[in-house]
């Protein structure tokens, strides 16, 4: 079961975003946007592996940042905890954890084609 978070939801057109913003991306209400809380699972739909970073980040380098489609649209960017060899394009993800306040993602089903990733 994957871990929740909170994300918003434009009251006018149901598009959900990470943060609460003067408008809507999506159809530009100015309208109020309201906090829900969703279980985060998704769709790997790019990722790459870092060796060069900031230097709070070096104590885990290199590793996998990949940006997941969620069911609903809701595009999220994290590390993945899995090795290269079990992550590709297609691979489904869930939450697992937060260190601080980054999302922290498992495979929950690799993707049986080679991932291209040099």
């Amino acid at each position: 079961m994957s871990l929740s978070m909170t994300v918003y939801q434009c009251d006018e057109c149901g598009r959900r975003q990470l943060i609460p913003q003067g408008y809507c991306s999506q159809c530009r209400s100015s309208k109020s946007f309201s906090p829900i809380t969703l279980e985060i699972a998704g769709t790997v739909i790019s990722f790459t592996r870092v060796h060069v970073c900031e230097e709070r980040f070096k104590s885990v380098a290199p590793y996998l940042l990949a940006i997941i489609e969620c069911e609903d649209g809701l595009r999220l960017m994290g590390r993945v905890q899995q090795p290269v060899e079990q992550l590709g394009i297609g691979s489904c993800v869930e939450l697992a954890e937060f260190q601080g306040d980054t999302p922290i993602f498992r495979v929950m089903s690799p993707v049986v084609e080679e991932n291209t990733l040099v």
